[in-house]
């Protein structure tokens, strides 16, 4: 601020003198205390009315942040209040601001810690660099009561993301640091705001510098032409903000406009009194004046006549009358007739509502037959076998009876649903269903405004395209599922979703493992090992640990592939390795199918090392783990298991009984290939 300047070229020559803290602490108490109690024009009403405007313009700023974050986020990283809470702040806001344009902002709501805060902490002036920064304990008490207000009129919990914009922990400036800086602009900007601190530190300059002139004439003569200068400069400038402050001048103006434009003091009276809905007393048609110019924005009755030439014609005789009875300076007459016309504009207002009403019904009847329609085509592209028409009534449908907002949540939740009725109940029809909604959802996502959205959707994709490449001879599923895998982690990147990344991983190394499984070359399973190691580098035990197990069993069962292929051994000490350390978490207790699987496939390997050595003792051990596996595989609960794990333990037990002189080992292994 300019004064702050000129008290510079004081302090530097008398503050080391009296202590600079000491003057600055006083002389800012007494500018807070005279611009707090005095009550000339402009007064508190202008300071109130700039800190609640500096409030609300710094929450529209942080609403805005959340509503558009909303916007962008993938909808299973949003809870369910974020969207409702938007709303209602938003409404807040509205109906604030509506007051503010209104001119009756709800300045009641501050307090005196409001005000104290601002002149406190945002305003307080300092040496160095003429605000200070405002201490935490004052900062959290003003963050407190902004959201207090805020729940309190919301009558809602601020929800998790709202607050992450809020605090600031987003967005380099949250509410707070917004607030202060609408403060420092008003001072910038707003010269009757800036007006009133500036005579109020004038006023206790004044007295500062008489008080410093007092005490440094009686012990430095030198300085007191030098301190008179700096008095004579003090006046200069309460002159110019008296000249700022001062009403007769805005009620010479008036009456300088009253002159020109030939109106008379009875007729503003009476203008007022239609404008205002009041009567205006002499002394305040200056205030009235202003508060009607500002409201009408430079527009006059003479331009809001000619406008309604626009109107009905069947109104023209009452827009004659009104134009004459302006020229007649009869402003009760034309307020009569303006309200007559707006009775007759507000009837025609009502009878296009109502118009409005029966268009909408109308419009939700025949989209109502429309959906019925699309459901019983629906039904007849299902009969038919016809999976790409029954998708696309599906999306339709869709399309139709949600929000643009909640279209992909809806056609995601629809295409899990076929999905998990195609793997579960091996309906290749319902998987070709899904892939086809999965296909026209990201026709409907811009990669670009919702990356993960997209990669989301890229990964279901590749689901339902790998289980059904599973069920076919074919490779082109497999291959088609390769590729959606890794367009989902060209946006699933470990910096930015790692636990996403990691799932990509092992879904894209297990249709790899298929492929390769297939291929008499082993590039694939190479691949598909890659694959499932880079996953573990995220899906660590502590932090997920089935899918930790999940993915070690899966690395285990490539890596058997791989050693069942080579001479050495390398690949399969590996995989046994793997086996055992999904087993640490895949528990009898906590999985027990899983626990199953896992023993009944380390079997297979310890097998595959057996009949490479010359001893028993890892065929022992497949032998072992095979019986372990069929205490839960048993054949009521998953009869096919059971067979498979039943052939494989006749298989242990015929490579051990070919090793020994007995037949006890034979006779179990046909015990067990016949079960099977």
């Amino acid at each position: 601020m300019p004064i702050v300047e000129t008290v510079a070229s004081v302090a530097a020559t008398s503050l080391t003198l009296i202590g600079k803290d000491a003057f600055l602490s006083g002389w800012f108490d007494g500018c807070k205390k005279r611009i707090l109690e005095e009550r000339r024009v402009p007064g508190n009403r202008d300071v109130v009315s700039g800190i609640r405007t500096a409030q609300l313009c710094a929450l529209r700023h942080v609403a805005t942040l959340h509503q558009a974050a909303l916007k962008d986020l993938p909808a299973y990283e949003i809870g369910d209040d974020e969207g409702p809470f938007s709303a209602s702040i938003l409404g807040f806001l509205d109906e604030r601001l509506r007051l503010f344009r209104g001119h009756n902002l709800d300045t009641d709501v501050l307090t005196l810690d409001d005000l104290d805060h601002v002149f406190d902490e945002v305003l307080k002036p300092s040496v160095q660099e003429g605000f200070s920064a405002p201490a935490a304990d004052p900062r959290d008490r003003a963050i407190d009561r902004a959201l207090e207000e805020i729940e309190r009129d919301t009558g809602r919990k601020a929800p998790p993301i709202f607050l992450s914009f809020f605090l600031g922990e987003r967005e380099p400036a949250g509410w707070y640091e917004a607030f202060s800086l609408f403060i420092a602009e008003k001072l910038k900007t707003n010269d009757r705001f800036r007006a009133i601190f500036e005579a109020g530190q004038l006023v206790s300059l004044k007295g500062a510098a008489e008080r410093m002139a007092s005490d440094l004439r009686a012990q430095h003569a030198d300085l007191v032409p030098f301190m008179d200068d700096v008095r004579g400069q003090l006046d200069r400038i309460e002159r110019k903000i008296d000249a700022i402050l001062d009403v007769d001048a805005v009620k010479q103006a008036l009456a300088k406009a009253e002159a020109d434009l030939g109106t008379t003091r009875d007729l503003a009276r009476a203008l007022f009194r239609v404008i205002l809905q009041r009567d205006v007393p002499d002394d305040q048609l200056a205030a009235a004046f202003l508060e009607t110019a500002a409201a009408w924005g430079g527009s006059n009755p003479t331009t809001a006549v000619n406008r309604w030439g626009n109107l009905a014609p069947e109104l023209d005789a009452l827009i004659e009358d009104s134009r004459r009875a302006y020229a007649a300076n009869d402003v009760e007459r034309f307020y009569a007739i303006r309200s007559e016309i707006a009775d007759i504009e507000e009837k025609a207002y009502a009878r296009a509502l109502e118009q409005e009403r029966e268009a909408r019904e109308a419009r939700q009847a025949r989209q109502d037959l429309l959906i019925e329609a699309l459901q019983e085509k629906q039904q007849a592209a299902i009969a038919s076998l016809d999976s790409q028409g029954a998708a696309d009534t599906i999306v339709r449908q869709i399309e139709l009876q949600v929000s643009e907002e909640a279209l992909f949540g809806k056609l995601l939740e629809v295409a899990s649903d076929w999905y998990e009725r195609g793997r579960n109940d091996g309906l290749s029809f319902d998987l070709i269903v899904a892939i086809a909604i999965g296909r026209q959802t990201l026709t409907k996502l811009a990669r670009e405004r919702v990356p993960l959205d997209w990669a989301m959707t890229q990964n279901n994709l590749g689901n339902a395209l790998s289980i059904l490449g599973m069920r076919d001879s074919e490779a082109a599923r497999l291959d088609e599922a390769v590729e959606a895998y890794r367009a989902a982690l060209e946006e699933f990147t470990r910096q930015r979703a790692p636990l996403h990344w990691a799932n990509t991983q092992n879904n894209l190394a297990n249709a790899l493992q298929i492929l390769g499984s297939r291929e008499s070359a082993v590039t694939r399973l190479e691949e598909a090992v890659e694959a499932y190691r880079a996953a573990l580098e995220e899906r660590t035990r502590k932090r997920v640990p089935l899918d930790w197990a999940t993915t070690q069993s899966n690395l285990a069962n490539a890596l058997q592939v791989l050693g069942d292929r080579e001479r050495g051994t390398a690949r399969l000490e590996d995989a046994v390795r793997a086996y055992r350390a999904a087993l640490e978490e895949h528990t009898r207790k906590r999985a027990p199918l899983d626990w199953a699987l896992t023993q009944n496939n380390l079997g297979r390997a310890l097998q595959a090392l057996g009949e490479r050595e010359s001893g028993t003792a890892r065929l022992e051990d497949a032998v072992e783990a095979h019986r372990l596996a069929l205490e839960e595989f048993v054949r009521e609960r998953v009869p096919l298991d059971w067979a498979m794990t039943q052939n494989n333990l006749g298989s242990a037990l015929s490579t051990l009984g070919q090793r020994e002189s007995g037949t006890a080992r034979l006779k179990g292994a046909v015990r067990a290939h016949r079960a099977a």
